[in-house]
């Protein structure tokens, strides 16, 4: 390196040095402390009015003395004046002075709703707020420490309001910390703290970091930190480790402007960090409800917000999803909720409603942008053995796709592609499933009937193709339309039913159609036909050893009810069962079962039932995995039968 390179290097290192001594607030105090050293004076003045930095103070009183760079003041008091508000007043006395070109300093106020931006303003600060209270601090090495300090601070540009003690605290903590403990407001959502932070630096400096940790409060949702901050008031930047829980995300909604999904109570934590409105939180995990969450999250806040998500679980509980359909979870011993979700469950229980009419959030819904790529590992639903999940889920300007949606269900699979729309005064959209070579031993042994299992071969699949549009779960299968089609190969009657029905309405159709308390199937085929909430039973097809069965009617989804009937007919004529026509009727909650008597076929409670039609070959791919020793030949064996 040259003389040349050497005196560049040093003048840069000098003018970096020179820089960094600028962010030091401090300094310009101290600056003019220094000019002052070569005096003594003894003050006592008393000024009707002064105008500076466009306000006025009125009543000035000082009495202060100077000697040996060190300024006394005994005395000082004023009332600042702004434009027409009402005076406000302040008191001060202590005693400053410089030292190695810092400010040492030691004073003790009272405020009376102070304007910190215009009293600091020849000082070059950018907007501050106002102070009200009693202020007892010191200035060590540029920092602010307080002592018995009760103080309220509001900053309107910031939308912050802070009512809060402070004291320092050098016990247990490294170096000395500032212990605040009070309540406030952020964009008008109100919040508790009990913080310990560093000595204050500028509090403008956007650079300049602070330590920060302890709690924060807001309702039942609680947040630790233990990391940094710049300008923690207004929260330029943050970072550090961090822990969240509360009774549902969607709480903090209205507080961060993120439309949050409504989810049992959670408890997560992470590496958090904050810059330019983007919030990144690395290697998050926790829990909601019963279920685990474990990956990284990214929020960009402004208009409009977005967030970013690729999260995973090694287990989930199924019904903890539920909340984000307006519908409750789990309730039960052992399961996860808040009180305002087993709210949810008695009001549905009340109402006898399987679809609840609690109104969705469509603003947030149309506010905040969504990618979320999720998967889950184990899923568990009770009696339903769903094995894993994963979806890759897009929200922008109000609308969401979901595609693809696929969940391992008892060996086989089901896929879905998903689309709602939110831009309107009511949700729209649609929704398409495939289900393909579902084991029926896999949901019997869910079921818990593991013996019934081991003997059971057979297949369920089926499609789905739907519409819908409403503002809550119940319009919108009140105004469901669609088609559903479920074909199954083989399995037990009373066992199928015991599953769909309660066990005693469960019992009584099977004995009352079959005069048996066992059936063994060999195929079923179920078509559904849906309009305007209305599920015509247009297609009913079930297959056993000896009968054909046919079943007509509708389920008023609107309603929450069924009117079903179902008839069998021997293969062989001369053969003679027990068969009777029942009709399946009333509530879907509580749903009855009537024998159809001679009486009831006068009245034309089978007018419904036609010719039993056979469903189509289609079928056979969605019950037959493909080389599977009799596994899924149950409906081609009854189809083929049936024609012949």
């Amino acid at each position: 390196m040259g003389l040349f390179d050497e005196t560049a290097a040093e003048e840069e290192a000098q003018e970096e040095e020179a820089q960094e001594e600028e962010k030091q607030w401090d300094r310009h105090v101290a600056r003019l402390l220094e000019g002052l050293e070569a005096f003594e004076a003894d003050v006592d003045l008393s000024l009707g009015r002064l105008h500076y930095a466009g306000q006025s103070l009125h009543d000035l009183a000082v009495r202060a003395t100077l000697e040996e760079g060190r300024l006394t003041i005994s005395r000082l008091q004023a009332q600042q004046q702004l434009e027409e508000e009402s005076p406000r007043s302040l008191n001060v006395q202590g005693w400053l002075e410089s030292e190695d070109q810092r400010l040492l300093a030691e004073l003790q106020a009272e405020l009376d709703r102070i304007d910190l931006t215009a009293a600091l303003a020849p000082l070059g600060f950018g907007p501050l707020g106002t102070l009200n209270g009693s202020l007892n601090t010191r200035v060590v090495d540029g920092g602010l420490l307080f002592e018995d300090t009760a103080l309220d601070y509001q900053a309107p540009h910031w939308g912050l309001s802070l009512s809060f003690t402070a004291d320092t605290r050098t016990e247990g903590v490294e170096g000395q910390r500032i212990h605040l403990v009070g309540e406030g407001s952020y964009e008008e959502e109100p919040f508790e703290f009990d913080l310990l932070i560093g000595p204050l630096l500028d509090l403008t400096d956007p650079e300049t970091p602070y330590p920060v940790s302890g709690e924060l409060a807001s309702g039942e949702t609680r947040l630790w930190i233990d990391g940094s901050a710049v300008q923690p008031f207004a929260l330029e930047s943050l970072e550090g480790s961090a822990r969240l829980e509360g009774p549902s995300p969607a709480e903090l909604t209205e507080l961060t402007g993120i439309n949050l999904p409504e989810l049992p109570p959670y408890r997560v934590s992470g590496y958090v960090s904050y810059r330019e409105n983007l919030l990144s939180i690395d290697s998050l995990e926790g829990s909601f409800g019963d279920s685990d969450v474990a990956g990284d999250v990214r929020i960009r806040f402004g208009e409009p917000p977005k967030l970013w998500a690729t999260l995973v679980s090694r287990q989930l509980e199924a019904d903890d999803l539920l909340p984000m359909l307006g519908i409750s979870p789990g309730t039960g011993p052992g399961e996860t909720a808040t009180p305002e979700q087993q709210q949810w469950e008695a009001q549905e229980r009340r109402a006898e409603m399987l679809f609840p009419d609690r109104e969705w959030d469509l603003e947030a819904l149309r506010n905040t942008d969504i990618v979320l790529d999720y998967e889950a590992a184990n899923v568990q639903a009770e009696h339903v053995p769903f094995e894993d999940l994963a979806l890759a889920l897009e929200l922008e300007q109000g609308v969401m796709t979901v595609e693809p949606l696929q969940v391992g269900l008892g060996g086989g699979e089901v896929r879905a592609s998903w689309v709602m729309d939110a831009r309107q005064a009511a949700i729209e959209g649609d929704l398409q499933l495939a289900l393909d070579q579902v084991n029926l031993a896999a949901l019997l042994d869910e079921a818990g009937l593991p013996e019934v299992a081991r003997d059971t071969l057979g297949r369920i699949g089926g499609r789905g193709d739907f519409r819908y549009r409403g503002r809550s779960m119940h319009e919108v299968m009140a105004g469901l339309d669609g088609e559903l089609e479920l074909a199954m190969s083989q399995g037990w009657l009373d066992i199928i039913a015991a599953e769909l029905l309660p066990l005693n309405v469960a019992n009584a159709l099977v004995a009352a159609l079959t005069g048996e308390d066992q059936v063994q199937l060999e195929c079923t085929y179920v078509r559904f036909a849906l309009d305007q909430g209305l599920a015509d039973l247009d297609r009913f097809f079930m297959a056993t050893e000896i009968a054909h069965f046919e079943g007509a009617g509708a389920i008023n989804l609107e309603t929450e009810r069924m009117d079903l009937a179902f008839q069998g007919h021997n293969i062989d004529p001369t053969l003679f069962t027990g068969n009777s026509p029942v009709e399946l009727q009333g509530s879907l909650r509580d749903p009855e079962v009537n024998v159809i008597t001679e009486e009831l076929i006068a009245r034309g409670a089978l007018s419904l039932l036609g010719a039993i039609v056979a469903p189509p070959l289609a079928i056979l791919p969605w019950v037959d995995p493909g080389g599977g020793e009799q596994v899924g030949m149950g409906c081609e064996r009854a189809l083929s039968e049936f024609e012949e």
